[in-house]
């Protein structure tokens, strides 16, 4: 795909820098690739006019270039209908016939070894693409990334940032949201728990107070509350994102287990961190490859004007404070500028996300088929 940033680098290229197209020509002659470079001359050229309407590469030179096209029928062919398609960006060029290009420049030049070596190196690099482009298996690697704070502290906002900054590096990502209570399971427990109350408690007796609270009241159902939660949060992120993950899938989760835990807590009036079952859930849940904390203070969440309650935010506030440390969760300070945060936790996340790469080409020749 040639984009719009190509071409807009080759031409501050050319109009600020004298361009010595005398040494491009006659490396690209020894380099056993004038067939790439004038083809590609040729076709940013094409499509700068079409997108500007003027020329891009020098007249004498691309006049070169397609007196050299010319005279090689398997360029001239293709190039001829490439050039007939509508003129939109990223321009599509069909990817075999680029890579037949780079073929015959890697087959043409001993310094690439013997014609075995070569041949098993032109071999490599178009089984590597093969897999990757068109198979579309494991083009990157895999990461789980999960937010962490109190409602109405930017979570939402900054996976929506973080998101778009993947898609501008050609990587798709996952949203993952969810808070104790909300899986279905439960779900269904609650709707079953308000049919019952409709059924039996009788109209002028139902509060609305009543009718609205749906969470555990007593030292029983809190129990079986956090047992069902935790039990229904495994099952839940091992299909959500253990799964996903082993098929090289980018997740972002907004609210991860800590919250849970933290809610959880909450509901029972209680701040034990340190029960079994939260152990459980620890182990048999995935750990997050990179976890972002956002601390913000609750007069700030306030001021934001969310639907939160002050009293609620102080508390669960403190039950972040005891367990931050075992999150092992960057702290982003958000309540300054979202521009100042949102930059610390894009750049933290793509160098974390692209130093998983291993090292895949050594010259022309790829040695590793890991990803794209």
């Amino acid at each position: 795909r040639i984009k719009i940033f190509d071409l807009l680098a080759i031409r501050h290229c050319l109009q600020n820098r004298h361009v010595d197209w005398g040494y491009i020509t006659r490396t690209a002659r020894e380099m056993k690739w004038e067939h790439s470079l004038y083809t590609a001359l040729i076709m940013f050229d094409h499509i700068y006019k079409g997108l500007f309407g003027k020329a891009l590469i020098p007249e004498e030179i691309y006049a070169e270039s397609r007196r050299y096209v010319k005279s090689r029928k398997w360029i001239n062919d293709k190039l001829e209908k490439v050039l007939t398609k509508e003129i939109s960006m990223p321009f599509v060029i069909p990817h075999l016939w680029t890579r037949i290009h780079t073929a015959l420049r890697e087959l043409d030049d001993p310094s690439f070894g013997t014609k075995g070596q070569r041949y098993w190196q032109v071999f490599g690099g178009l089984f590597d693409r093969f897999i990757h482009l068109k198979l579309g298996i494991k083009n990157h690697p895999p990461m789980f990334i999960a937010f962490s704070g109190l409602d109405g502290s930017g979570k939402t906002r900054h996976i929506e940032t973080l998101r778009t900054n993947f898609l501008t590096c050609d990587i798709k990502t996952m949203y993952l949201w969810n808070r104790a209570g909300s899986f279905p399971f439960i779900g269904l427990i609650l709707k079953i728990r308000r049919l019952i109350k409709s059924v039996f408690v009788p109209v002028g007796k139902v509060s609305e107070k009543s009718g609205e609270n749906i969470l555990p009241q007593n030292s029983l159902t809190i129990i079986l509350w956090r047992w069902f939660n935790v039990f229904e949060m495994i099952i839940f992120y091992f299909f959500k994102v253990r799964v996903p993950v082993l098929f090289g899938k980018v997740i972002i989760a907004d609210r991860y287990v800590y919250d849970s835990m933290v809610d959880m807590e909450y509901t029972a009036k209680s701040d034990d961190f340190c029960r079994v079952i939260y152990s459980i859930l620890k182990y048999l849940t995935p750990k997050p490859d990179l976890s972002f904390f956002l601390d913000v203070d609750t007069d700030s969440i306030i001021k934001r004007g969310g639907n939160e309650v002050k009293e609620e935010l102080v508390t669960k506030g403190w039950y972040y404070k005891k367990i931050i440390t075992e999150m092992e969760a960057v702290c982003v300070d958000n309540n300054s500028m979202f521009r100042n945060a949102s930059e610390k936790i894009s750049r933290i996340a793509l160098r974390e996300f692209f130093s998983r790469y291993p090292e895949k080409f050594k010259g022309y020749k790829v040695i590793s088929f890991k990803y794209k």
